[in-house]
């Protein structure tokens, strides 16, 4: 009994000494700030370099904004980097396979279904750069090449996981509204009200019923004709 309490007394003091990480963490992308990285070190000094063990990385994070960011992970060998499409406003869980860094993309439908992984609470685009070992970890990477409006980035969770925890949406569910709309977001002509609503479908169908001068009720130019030469193409026979 005295050396399990001993023993916990050790481990006790061992966690209260472990050195914190940085987390949570903030960036903001700019366009004279599109990158950041975050040593792993800073984020969490219990991570391992060796990701070997792991196929998950887990991430808790919140975007201001919807716009695509590439998420790296940078090794002694390189980086690679996948692109990740958040959902703006909420705070969000994502498990993301760490196969998709490792291995190259399987076979699909087609390329879209190849490349786009829809996820819980996020897209993945694995097309973007190559892939190779997990090992020798030493940060993880944010780009956004061409930020609109200062969109932020807040990350509170890093952590590694060999089964899958789960996507989730943590907050602010449902996250469209009773009209359809993404709820966590505003844009003008949003819809407020089943009022608003109705004015905007009313406003859609006058458009259609008075196209602009020299369009049709589709909005295609009505006076411009073409012969079709494309390899496919339909053909009156």
């Amino acid at each position: 009994m005295t050396r399990l309490i001993l023993g916990l007394a050790t481990f006790v003091t061992a966690a209260l000494a472990a050195p914190a990480g940085k987390l949570p963490v903030r960036v903001t992308f700019t366009p004279e700030s599109v990158e950041h990285r975050l040593a792993l070190a800073d984020l969490d000094p219990q991570l391992p370099a060796d990701w070997s063990a792991f196929d998950f990385l887990v991430l808790e994070f919140r975007a201001s904004s919807s716009q695509r960011f590439d998420l790296g992970i940078e090794t002694a060998q390189g980086r690679v980097a996948k692109r990740i499409g958040p959902m703006a406003g909420t705070w969000a869980r994502a498990a993301i396979p760490l196969r998709f860094y490792r291995e190259p993309a399987g076979s699909a439908g087609d390329l879209a279904a190849t490349y786009n992984q829809p996820r819980g609470s996020y897209w993945i685009n694995i097309h973007s750069d190559a892939v190779g070992p997990t090992t020798g970890v030493r940060a993880l990477t944010l780009a956004m090449p061409n930020p609109v409006g200062s969109p932020t980035l807040e990350i509170r969770v890093v952590a590694l996981a060999k089964t899958d925890p789960g996507d989730a949406v943590l907050e602010g569910k449902p996250v469209v509204d009773e009209f359809g709309q993404y709820a966590h977001a505003a844009w003008p002509g949003k819809a407020r009200s089943l009022d608003d609503l109705q004015k905007a479908w009313a406003a859609e169908d006058k458009l259609r019923a008075d196209p602009p001068g020299g369009r049709c009720l589709y909005g295609g130019f009505s006076h411009t004709q073409a012969k079709a030469t494309g390899h496919f193409r339909v053909e009156r026979i």
